[in-house]
């Protein structure tokens, strides 16, 4: 990540606090494995809004390819191949695609937990059909120094006005995000797209006895390399302007807390929420759609 994102995304997004929390009494989601994180809104709209605006780039390539003295022209490409966003569509269905949160995903990972790049989600967009791209919302993993295990940072986002609807969309797709057979075919879409001069040892190793052997059992091949999928769920919505922000965290939790799902995923795992309100999500998008409508430059 260049140094102005990283420098404008320390300053607009504040890890506030990490559930659970005893002195406020509030409680992690019944459905998190380790921490749940509360992030909070540090400046104003235009910088959350500048942060998906320039990191186009950073979602939709790998982070060795990206060249920081062609910035603005890497952005343009970025648009027209790399994710889905039509010029010529109305403001509302501009305002729905999925890019604003899967940018935010990507970035916080990376910023506040250290996880590094496994493949550029870019790289999946189907450019002829223009459809959202399908699988998890990134790719991205970290190595864990406490076991030595390589944890696959596989995580989902949504980033609506109501934190009910967000978490709504969450539930409806969490059985299929946490089964055997949707991170096989995740991972055989990682084989087909990552650049094996920079998959890590134990993930190239994968690769080749698969490429070799299609055959094989390609969730056996990963857990007997000591590999964990870490599923971070980052849920972005308004926050009521007559609600206090712990307030509006425990009613999330909550909400949350009434939602039930069957992980049928054979690999262990871990699971938690990131919280991110934010002051008006829509004046949010409309902003990243000016500025690429009149084509601004990238910090």
């Amino acid at each position: 990540m260049r140094d102005s994102l990283r420098e404008l995304l320390s300053k607009a997004i504040v890890f506030e606090y990490a559930l659970p929390h005893e002195e406020k009494n509030i409680d992690k989601s019944i459905h998190t494995t380790e921490e749940d994180n509360c992030m909070k809104i540090g400046t104003t709209n235009s910088d959350i809004a500048k942060i998906i605006f320039n990191g186009i780039v950073e979602y939709s390539y790998d982070e060795w390819k990206v060249d920081y003295m062609k910035l603005d022209s890497m952005q343009k490409i970025a648009l027209k191949t790399k994710i889905r966003f039509d010029d010529d569509a109305d403001q509302a269905t501009k305002i729905k695609y999925g890019f604003y949160g899967e940018i935010l995903l990507y970035l916080v990972l990376q910023h506040f937990h250290h996880a590094e790049t496994l493949t550029a989600r870019g790289k999946f967009y189907n450019l002829l059909e223009k459809s959202e791209t399908k699988g998890y919302d990134t790719y991205q993993l970290k190595y864990n120094p406490h076991n030595g295990a390589i944890e696959l940072w596989f995580g989902e986002v949504k980033f609506y006005q109501s934190y009910r609807e967000a978490i709504n969309k969450v539930f409806q797709n969490i059985d299929k995000a946490l089964s055997d057979k949707y991170f096989e075919e995740n991972v055989i879409a990682i084989f087909d797209k990552a650049d094996d001069n920079h998959l890590s040892e134990q993930i190239k190793a994968i690769k080749e006895v698969w490429e070799e052997n299609p055959d094989i059992n390609i969730m056996q091949e990963i857990k007997n390399r000591n590999i964990v999928l870490v599923y971070p769920i980052i849920i972005i919505f308004d926050q009521h302007k007559n609600k206090e922000y712990d307030a509006i965290i425990r009613e999330v939790i909550d909400y949350i807390n009434t939602k039930d799902f069957q992980a049928t995923l054979t690999l262990p795992y871990k699971l938690f929420f990131i919280l991110l309100p934010v002051p008006d999500g829509k004046t949010i998008k409309e902003q990243v759609i000016t500025w690429i409508s009149n084509k601004e430059p990238q910090i």
